[in-house]
């Protein structure tokens, strides 16, 4: 084991957090995707680069051309007055896009774009990583090329401390997308699916199964124990495909929740973006809050989170992965770490914990409501189906105008 593994961190449990928002740039017209990126960062930064570090929030690029990634530069005390960050910025974006006859769409997947035709990947610094993928897993599908998500990380200072943390986030996993599904459209119509980010998520690595795994990582009673069970087969898997080495990094582990050594935190990485900053706040405290009320339960619960294997939640997730908030859950003994006794639905579940454990949230209070009260986004966007392209396109126009605006979507 590297010995910067074994070394203290600076921050510990939930005393700062970091967040990532990802969204499409498209035509302002058409909403079909604007693969420009680069040229949004040269307009912003005066040359192409990957990276624009501001005071509060930085911009990154991703694989595709037309994603570009918002994020808290430095590690926030607090989620609170965060969405308002977020949205300030979004809007300085939609002016210089708007120029460009483009803006920033949300929802965790275009919903008709092809991406085996259309992707176009960040040709850039750091191309080399994003080639390396693209050789080994063909980054062009649903699962690389068309996909926004929200990313929260959870830092921790001591081995100790990451046991704790990891053990509670490996439990709250399955529950995102029963508040977070916002992808129920792909390549044109409906999917049938309210997660189907999620559902290719979980297979655009299956050639190295190993790199996603089942989502859910594996159970881990130490560092040595992770790097073990979790990245050191990711790299034995890998090296035939990668011999020099390009991926040997903490970050090509593909789980719904990565370890980064380099920093300090867990990432937690299944949330789908939703419609506006302060619907996203309002899921990453919910999951910041949960995951403390069950890291701070104690050696004996701890355990028993670790007994849970990682296919029996990843079962859970996938019944989320379907129908969202109407999944019903069926595993009573995962219920009862909730303190529910029998099978309940996705939004029962969510209710419960909101009004018996974590409580309401202060700053995100209304923006849980919507959640909970008219459903996912993925099922606010199926009322109402739409029944052509024409429809589906003034469906995310409607999105495009919450995004901009800091409004909710309620059909």
């Amino acid at each position: 084991m590297s010995s910067d593994v074994m070394k203290e961190y600076k921050y510990s449990l939930f005393k700062v957090f970091g967040v990532e928002l990802e969204y499409m740039m498209v035509d302002r017209e058409t909403l079909d995707i604007l693969p420009a990126v680069d040229t949004l960062f040269k307009e912003i930064a005066g040359e192409i680069t990957s990276e624009i570090e501001g005071d509060v929030l930085s911009l990154n690029n991703e694989l595709a051309l037309h994603v570009v990634e918002l994020k808290t530069t430095t590690p926030v005390p607090a989620l609170s007055g965060l969405s308002e960050e977020f949205q300030r910025k979004i809007r300085e974006l939609n002016k210089l896009l708007s120029a460009m006859g483009g803006c920033l769409m949300p929802t965790a997947m275009h919903p008709w774009m092809d991406p085996h035709k259309e992707t176009k990947l960040w040709p850039h610094g750091s191309s080399e990583i994003y080639n390396a993928f693209n050789a080994i897993f063909n980054c062009k599908g649903h699962g690389w090329g068309n996909l926004q998500s929200a990313h929260l990380n959870l830092p921790f200072k001591s081995e100790e401390e990451f046991v704790k943390l990891h053990s509670a986030i490996r439990i709250v996993l399955p529950l995102i997308p029963l508040i977070a599904a916002s992808s129920p459209y792909a390549d044109g119509h409906k999917t049938g699916l309210k997660d189907t980010r999620l559902n290719v998520y979980l297979s655009n690595c299956k050639r190295i199964f190993s790199v996603t795994g089942h989502a859910i990582p594996e159970s881990c009673a130490s560092y040595e124990d992770y790097e073990r069970k979790i990245l050191g087969r990711i790299y034995e898997d890998l090296s035939p495909f990668d011999p020099e080495g390009v991926l040997r990094h903490e970050w090509v582990n593909a789980r719904g929740a990565i370890t980064r050594f380099e920093r300090g935190s867990i990432e937690i990485r299944l949330v789908d973006i939703q419609e506006e900053p302060r619907q996203d706040m309002a899921i990453l405290d919910f999951l910041s809050r949960l995951t403390k009320f069950l890291s701070d339960k104690g050696r004996q619960a701890i355990d028993l989170f670790n007994s849970f294997e990682e296919e029996r939640l990843k079962g859970i997730l996938l019944r989320g992965i379907q129908s969202g908030e109407d999944a019903l859950i069926e595993d009573r003994e995962y219920l009862s770490l909730f303190g529910l006794q029998r099978s309940a639905s996705g939004n029962e579940i969510i209710r419960h914990i909101v009004d018996n454990l974590i409580g309401p949230s202060k700053d995100y209070k209304e923006a849980m409501d919507i959640l909970v009260q008219e459903g996912t986004l993925a099922t606010r966007l199926l009322k109402n189906e739409a029944k052509n392209h024409a429809q589906l396109k003034e469906k995310y126009k409607k999105l495009c105008r919450c995004l901009d605006r800091g409004e909710p979507y309620l059909p």
